[in-house]
Formats: structure tokens, C-alpha cells, sequence
């Protein structure tokens, strides 16, 4: 994102949230279950994930994100929407 990108969606008064953790969702040459490693690797309490809604994420996504959810309810994470 530009300075003036940032600058506008500021002065319209949204608040800009970045990403920590990229999923690679979207990277056919990886394996799913690289993907999944990626992600809990990177992944720590407050962090936020990009997965895609994409044909090229679709097989990642499919197998990453039900695991993720999973794994960090059991951890003791809680999802949450960002307002």
C-alpha cells in the first residue's frame, strides 16, 4: 500500500490492520501440508493469517484451514473478527 493509499482510507475514517502470517495458500509448487507447517510455524497469539479465495488456494486452503482451526481451538486461541 502507497502513502497516499493510507493517507486517504485514514482521513475516511478506517483504521488500516495488517496481515503477520502469509499462508502461501496460493503456491501450487508447496504441498499442502507445507503450507499448514508454514503457517503454524509464523502463526502467535494476536496474529493475523492470509489465506485466499482463489482457484489457485483452493486445495490448500481446503485441507490448511479446518486443521488450523483445530489445532489453535485446542491451544486455547479464540478467532475473532476484526472490527
Amino acid at each position: 500500500m502507497k502513502f497516499s493509499q493510507s493517507k486517504i482510507i485514514k482521513t475516511k475514517g478506517y483504521k488500516i490492520i495488517m496481515w503477520d502470517v502469509l499462508s502461501a495458500d496460493f503456491d501450487t509448487s508447496i504441498s499442502k501440508e507445507k503450507c499448514l507447517e508454514n503457517v503454524i510455524r509464523n502463526t502467535k497469539n494476536g496474529s493475523i493469517i492470509v489465506f485466499h479465495d482463489s482457484e489457485k488456494a483452493t486445495k490448500n486452503l481446503q485441507f490448511v484451514l479446518p486443521q488450523l482451526l483445530e489445532y489453535y481451538t485446542y491451544k486455547g486461541f479464540a478467532f475473532n473478527r476484526i472490527e
